[in-house]
């Protein structure tokens, strides 16, 4: 019988599990942040060049880390209750008031499917884990959906943004 330890996809998943909570994150935020990490991991290729123990590990710390970074970052960003919502604060530090947050859903012609998906995820903070269950996706499906929203709202709030700008210009 092989030990748990052997595999090297068992050991990733439990270095990150044990930093995420060593960096404070809890309960299902574990496991998502867990899964986020590793999808980066492997999808940068990281697990097939071959890398010392230690090396891969600080790789791991660093991916994981920057997952949980990211994650913070939007729940400060997309306070969502389809209400207030921060845009992008990395780039840009405004915030957005309750009827520019109206119309930039409105705008982006977001599906109420696409809505309750938001609010799920960061008005009422639920994981990725536990909307998925309930909508009957894969965590994967959910987080690519996701994306795909918080992406589509970024590019309608920059287009508004240069709408603005240029309004202000010529007027």
């Amino acid at each position: 019988m092989v030990a748990i330890a052997h595999d090297p996809h068992l050991a990733r998943r439990e270095f990150l599990r044990r930093l995420m909570l060593s960096l404070g994150a809890r309960g299902e935020e574990v496991e998502d942040l867990t899964q986020d990490a590793l999808l980066r991991f492997y999808g940068r290729g990281y697990a097939e060049r071959g890398l010392a123990e230690a090396i891969e590990r600080a790789l791991l710390a660093r991916v994981g880390f920057s997952c949980l970074v990211d994650q913070r970052r939007r729940r400060s960003i997309f306070n969502l209750g389809e209400a207030d919502v921060l845009l992008d604060a990395a780039d840009d530090e405004q915030s957005l008031h309750e009827d520019e947050i109206s119309a930039l859903l409105d705008r982006a012609a977001l599906s109420a499917e696409d809505r309750r998906l938001l609010e799920l995820r960061f008005g009422q903070d639920r994981s990725l884990r536990e909307i998925g269950r309930g909508l009957g996706l894969h965590v994967n499906g959910v987080k690519r959906r996701l994306d795909q929203i918080l992406e589509r709202l970024r590019r309608c709030a920059d287009a508004g943004r240069r709408l603005e700008a240029r309004e202000r210009r010529t007027g």
